[in-house]
């Protein structure tokens, strides 16, 4: 991190030993984490301007900078990825002070290298990568497809575009509809998951349902509808970041040329920075790019369609797709008295269900 000296890193200032203890001494973020700084009263439902679009894609750009700069670092051989990107662990500091009531967006500086991975070896030599207690939310699919492989760098591209994806939804909509875009990210028992789904086997896995459809809910946005940076934007977090397929594999550490996904596969950091270089290259030639000025006081929220229904069957409850279901265990009554039927039902198959208890009462008439 000192090494890199990079204006989107966290800078850090000292190693402390004191008795048996150890401290890392790291500069101070008045704006707290990128989540809080969402969250904050005065921030929930920005005011959608051609510099508030600006600045968020310039640091946007400078996060994409830091991480290629981390990602193809020489010193001692190898590289690194972070391993745990998300909102939290991105700190906000103050810029330049706002004028004129101007909302003034934070810089924004990567944290929290606790879990970053050195590479010394092409990602396809490299098995059982031992980093643990990653942040699940935002590990990308390869964590449950190929978990007894090495994770390559490209493990970060899938987590920025969680960020990228979320602060575009917070920029256009605000904090409430972002916290409900999160919470519709959810799994079979309804818990809030990976932002991806893989079938049984665990061989094939697709962005997860909701977030397909937000994606495609934001196209329709004004912002997005026309031919603009956050469009642009869009499309590269669709298309190049939250991508299942790999191919081809890392290039070798000792390659001079720079990797390059083919098409349909995530981008490495590299190809990802020469993109965000255009817009911002187009937005200083031409500043409607940045924004069409379109009055927003009429969009309130994100309309998005529902997804389609995820199923929340026990995975033991069926033989498989598109199979015959399992045959169920034989439902017996007995009477215990004239008052009360209590059935016998068997759930062991179906360990996800929650049973409640089932009184059947049975109904008596009285003749007059």
């Amino acid at each position: 991190m000192r090494n890199l000296n990079h204006p989107n890193i966290i800078e850090f200032i000292a190693a402390i030993k004191r008795g048996s203890d150890r401290y890392l001494l790291f500069r101070w973020a008045e704006e707290g984490s990128l989540r809080k700084f969402w969250e904050a009263a005065e921030h929930q439902r920005p005011a959608v301007t051609k510099d508030l679009v600006r600045d968020v894609i310039l640091q946007i750009r400078g996060m994409a900078d830091a991480l290629d700069k981390l990602h193809n670092y020489r010193y001692g051989g190898g590289s690194y990825r972070h391993g745990d990107l998300k909102p939290e662990n991105i700190l906000c500091v103050l810029g330049h002070s706002a004028q004129d009531d101007q909302f003034n967006f934070p810089i924004l500086k990567i944290s929290d290298m606790g879990l970053a991975k050195h590479h010394t070896v092409a990602t396809q030599l490299r098995h059982n990568t031992s980093t643990q207690y990653t942040t699940t939310r935002y590990e990308p699919p390869e964590v449950a497809l190929k978990s007894d492989l090495g994770r390559s760098r490209r493990y970060d591209m899938w987590s920025f575009g969680c960020v990228i994806l979320e602060m575009m939804i917070w920029l256009l909509y605000g904090s409430d509809n972002l916290e409900r875009f999160n919470s519709q990210i959810i799994d079979e028992g309804r818990h809030r998951s990976h932002w991806f789904k893989v079938d049984k086997d665990k061989d094939h896995a697709f962005v997860h349902p909701h977030v397909q459809a937000t994606i495609k809910a934001l196209y329709y946005d004004p912002e997005c509808r026309a031919d603009t940076a956050l469009r642009e934007l869009l499309k590269i977090v669709e298309t190049k970041l939250l991508v299942v397929e790999l191919d081809p594999p890392a290039t070798p550490i000792g390659d001079s040329a720079p990797p390059k996904s083919t098409s349909g596969s995530r981008a490495y950091s590299q190809e990802l920075m020469a993109r965000l270089d255009d817009i911002v290259a187009r937005g200083k030639r031409d500043e409607s790019y940045w924004f069409t000025g379109t009055n927003r006081q009429h969009i309130k929220d994100l309309k998005v369609d529902k997804a389609p229904e995820l199923s929340f069957l026990s995975p033991n409850s069926a033989a498989g797709r598109n199979q015959p279901l399992r045959p169920r265990n034989s439902f017996r009554a007995s009477r215990t008295n004239v008052d009360r039927i209590v059935p016998e039902i068997r759930f062991e198959d179906q360990p996800s269900l929650v049973v409640p208890q089932i009184n059947v009462v049975e109904a008596r008439t009285k003749r007059v």
